[in-house]
């Protein structure tokens, strides 16, 4: 999960429905110190009985409303990332899953279920609009305000340089590398690449 607005509390709630999630979150970051997006979590794998191995697995790849996330974590069997079916990979897969309601034979696109929230299953809200803590108020992340969600936000945001206001087309900052901060390149020029911790979601 590489979007930093999806919150610790929220990724927990989902690996709860799943596993059992244990004290202790760890932000992985790159060779400069940079948060890359990604966590580690501690979880417990509960059990059971009705699987080859014994035990029930978070899918390698699930959607927390728009945010896809990719799970990753030893001992994980082999799963297609299209249909979910373990034993072969997507590049071999013949199924369609539909990733709203889960069942096979469509997509998304021609799903006839009423969409429902990633988190709880309920057709009342999406994941978008889920409140983990009510104490605490609804915050867009496009721009960090409370009150409204990023379908509603009207302030436009640079992707660029970060100030609101304008949009990366117009912005008049020079554009920076995102790995390094540098204004020499950008990032998929950058030597300075790390790679991918493989026990991180």
């Amino acid at each position: 999960m590489y979007n930093p607005w999806v919150s610790e509390e929220t990724i927990k709630y989902f690996l709860g429905r799943y596993v059992t999630v244990l004290p202790g979150v760890r932000k992985i970051k790159d060779g400069l110190g940079l948060w890359t997006g990604k966590r580690q979590f501690r979880v417990k794998l509960n059990v059971d009985t009705s699987t080859e191995d014994g035990y029930c697995h978070p899918p390698a790849v699930f959607s927390i409303g728009a945010d896809r996330g990719f799970l990753v974590y030893a001992g994980q069997p082999q799963a297609c990332r299209k249909c979910g079916s373990t034993g072969h990979n997507a590049d071999r897969c013949e199924q369609m899953r539909c990733r709203s309601c889960g069942k096979i034979g469509h997509i998304t696109k021609d799903c006839k279920e009423p969409r429902k929230c990633h988190l709880c299953d309920s057709e009342t809200h999406m994941a978008r609009d889920y409140h983990l803590n009510e104490e605490r108020p609804q915050a867009c992340r496009k721009c960090g305000s409370t009150g409204h969600n990023a379908d509603n936000c009207e302030q436009v945001r640079c992707r660029s340089c970060g100030k609101n206001g304008h949009i990366t087309r117009d912005c008049k900052e020079p554009r920076r590398c995102h790995l390094c901060g540098s204004d020499t390149h950008m990032a998929r020029d950058c030597t300075r690449l790390c790679v991918p911790d493989a026990t991180s979601i």
